[in-house]
């Protein structure tokens, strides 16, 4: 695993979520067991992180609607740990679990909705397809369990809150993960592929979330010793929500379109990152509340048991 890859394998972590429903993350916004490469024979990597996400428009499906809405703001603030193991060269666990510091929803002079809580436990073997040193060329896939670790819709002053306010889906699911790189030393620049997809049960509430797919595209570049930039398209979509086997009431499931600048530094097996998920296209399901940014910070650092 040569050092570039090092440098984009962990500042990944950081920016593959489960997406937005409607203006809030669902579940977990920060999917640490995606589809990143797998970690060395006998070493832990332990990752530390932070997201803030912000809403601020209402979209109907591609345009911005001039109507305003009953919403003025929608943020949410959310960290995270993610521990990896690795098994052998070609097979790794890993395991996340996060907290929702706040998911807020601002009314203006009406007031203020939140909630907050732990979000699902995801738990994720990956294994090396291909690893072709010659070529510089690296497959991995991987498959993740979701497990809910709060089944219990959340209440904000003794009413239940609106499903995108709430920390976690309340309900298991799977997901299918694939990671693929390509080195390119005569440029000194590596390209990356990932995919992902996921899929939530539905809950004792009988409310299923959409399906959720991702696809990322992203090439990693030295500046300077320690320093390397990346910078990364990324596709999300995600399907409608049903209740009790229909739509539900409220407008979910979108397609969206980020540009993700990051800069990461690395000292040894230590690794600080940052990034910026810009939105530069999005389509709605009818009307909903749209984001508008979001930063992330992650702490990573790899420890070599051996």
């Amino acid at each position: 695993m040569n050092k570039f890859f090092i440098l984009a394998y962990i500042l990944t972590l950081i920016m593959s979520y489960n997406s937005y429903s409607q203006c809030c993350s669902m579940g977990s916004p920060i999917a640490g067991t995606t589809n990143v490469g797998i970690i060395p024979e006998n070493s832990i990597r332990t990752t530390l992180f932070f997201r803030n996400s912000v809403s601020d428009e209402y979209y109907r499906e591609d345009k911005k609607d001039k109507i305003q809405g009953p919403i003025q703001t929608a943020d949410f603030n959310y960290t995270g740990l993610m521990i990896g193991y690795g098994i052998n060269d070609n097979f790794s666990v890993e395991a996340e679990i996060g907290y929702f510091i706040n998911k807020t929803q601002d009314y203006g002079n009406i007031g203020k909705l939140e909630g907050k809580g732990l979000s699902n436990l995801n738990l994720s073997v990956k294994y090396n397809v291909l690893n072709d040193l010659d070529n510089d060329l690296e497959w991995t896939i991987g498959l993740m369990g979701k497990i809910p670790l709060e089944t219990e819709l959340q209440l904000y002053n003794e009413q239940t809150l609106p499903v995108d306010l709430q920390a976690a889906p309340r309900a298991g699911g799977l997901g299918i993960l694939s990671f693929l790189k390509y080195g390119l030393p005569s440029i000194n620049s590596n390209l990356f592929m990932m995919n992902r997809y996921e899929w939530t049960a539905e809950d004792k509430h009988e409310y299923q979330y959409g399906p959720f797919v991702s696809t990322s595209i992203f090439s990693s570049t030295k500046i300077i010793e320690h320093f390397a930039g990346i910078l990364q398209l990324r596709h999300e979509f995600r399907g409608t929500d049903l209740e009790k086997g229909e739509e539900s009431v409220a407008p979910t499931g979108m397609n969206l379109v980020f540009l993700s600048p990051q800069l990461s530094y690395t000292i040894d097996n230590f690794n600080i990152s940052a990034l910026y998920d810009l939105p530069i296209y999005k389509n709605y399901n009818k009307r909903q509340f749209s984001i508008a940014g979001a930063f992330s910070i992650n702490i990573s650092y790899l420890l070599d048991l051996n």
